[in-house]
C-alpha cells in the first residue's frame, strides 16, 4: 500500500464512521513518518484503523474489509483493529504522527511513530513482522538505541523483552553499516 492507497482508505473510512480522525496501528503506519519508504515496507495490501472519536462506529469500517466490494474493487481493504489489542510502549499515543494527504479531504490519519511501530511488531514477532522491523533498521528508519529504549518501555515479559533486546542487537550488529537515514 503506498501513500495515496493510504488516503483513499483514510477518506473511505472517515466517511463512513462520521469522524474525521482515523487512528493508524498497523504497517501502513510508515507513511505518517515517511513520505518514501521501501517495496518490502509496501506490501501489505491491508490498512489498520480505527477511529479516533467516534469508536462506537468502529464495526462500520468491517463494510471495507477484506473481500468486500471496496477490496476487489481497490485491491486493499481496511482490518478493524482496537489499539488495546497492540502491544505498544507507554505514552504512545503522545507520539501519534498526522498524515495530512491532499486527497483525503481535511481527514487526518494519526500513524504510530516508527518506533513504537517497530515495538508492536516485535511483540507479534511474526515472521512478516521481523522482517519488516529488519527493513526498518536496515534503511534507517529506525535506530537501535530508540528501539531499545522504547522497548524497556513496553509492557512486555522480562523474557520478552530479552529475547526482542537480543534480536534487536544481533539485527543491528549484522546489518552495521547498511543504513541509510538518520
Amino acid at each position: 500500500m503506498n501513500q495515496e492507497e493510504l488516503a483513499h482508505a483514510i477518506r473511505a473510512a472517515c466517511e463512513l464512521t462520521h469522524d474525521s480522525e482515523m487512528i493508524v496501528v498497523g504497517s501502513q503506519s510508515i507513511h505518517g513518518s515517511f513520505a518514501d519508504t521501501t517495496p518490502l515496507l509496501q506490501l501489505s495490501n491491508e490498512v489498520d484503523l480505527m477511529p479516533k472519536h467516534q469508536r462506537a462506529n468502529a464495526q462500520r469500517l468491517n463494510t471495507l474489509g477484506e473481500m468486500s466490494p471496496f477490496h476487489r474493487a481497490f485491491g486493499f481493504y481496511i482490518d478493524v483493529v482496537d489499539p488495546s489489542e497492540i502491544t505498544l510502549p507507554e505514552g504512545w499515543e503522545a507520539r501519534l504522527c498526522p498524515f495530512y494527504p491532499a486527497d483525503a479531504h481535511g481527514n487526518t490519519g494519526w500513524c504510530l511513530d516508527p518506533v513504537d511501530l517497530a515495538c508492536a511488531k516485535l511483540a507479534a514477532f511474526r515472521d512478516k513482522d521481523r522482517a519488516f522491523v529488519r527493513e526498518l533498521i536496515i534503511e534507517g528508519f529506525v535506530r537501535k538505541d530508540d528501539l531499545l529504549i522504547r522497548l524497556a518501555a513496553t509492557p512486555l515479559s522480562a523474557a520478552m523483552r530479552d529475547r526482542l533486546t537480543q534480536w534487536v542487537t544481533r539485527t543491528t550488529r549484522d546489518n552495521a553499516g547498511e543504513g541509510t537515514r538518520t
